[in-house]
């Protein structure tokens, strides 16, 4: 990885799902020390609360986990998020693949092929934050009240209630004067 690329890493995230905390760890201190904020789950379970509160740029998911397997996760959050699979197994790729993992890593996960894998997907991981940003900016557009000119209001209460009070003030010292 060049220098400007971990520059660009230090604002970026990743979540890494996997029950071997061996693998786990290894995982979050090579991604750590190449500069990603990192979060970690062992679980289907435990993953999906995080995702329905947190949008990391990348998931790493493990195929083989307790109760459901991360082709499970991988199919039903591929669309919000940009994911990887591993596992053992390296005959299951087609299966997280299909599902719709970007990539598939084989364990045991060397060092320079995450590193490949990541940089090999970082435009693509862009592009699905940036679709993500539109999506989500233009649902709180839709959201906001219309004013009566049929417009949708630009400004939250907070601000709106601040500007109404500091009139009203000026209006009140106006008078006065």
């Amino acid at each position: 990885m060049n220098t400007s690329s971990s520059k660009e890493d230090k604002n970026q995230s990743i979540l890494i799902v996997e029950d071997d905390i061996d693998v786990r760890r290894f995982l979050s201190y090579a991604l750590q020390h190449l500069g990603f904020r990192v979060s970690e789950c062992s679980d289907v379970s435990s993953a999906e609360r995080f995702l329905d509160s947190t949008s990391p740029d990348l998931v790493l998911a493990d195929r083989n986990l307790p109760k459901e397997s991360g082709t499970d996760l991988v199919r039903r959050s591929h669309h919000i998020h940009s994911m990887i699979g591993m596992s053992g197994e390296s005959n299951r790729s087609n299966e997280m693949l299909e599902a719709g993992a970007l990539d598939f890593l084989p364990k045991p996960i060397a060092l320079d092929d995450l590193k490949n894998v990541i940089e090999k997907h970082r435009e693509t991981v862009k592009e699905h934050k940036a679709k993500q940003l539109a999506a989500a900016n233009a649902a709180e557009s839709k959201s906001r009240p219309l004013q009566q000119n049929g417009t949708r209001a630009h400004l939250t209460n907070a601000p709106r209630d601040w500007m109404r009070e500091r009139n009203k003030e000026q209006r009140r010292l106006r008078s006065q004067s």
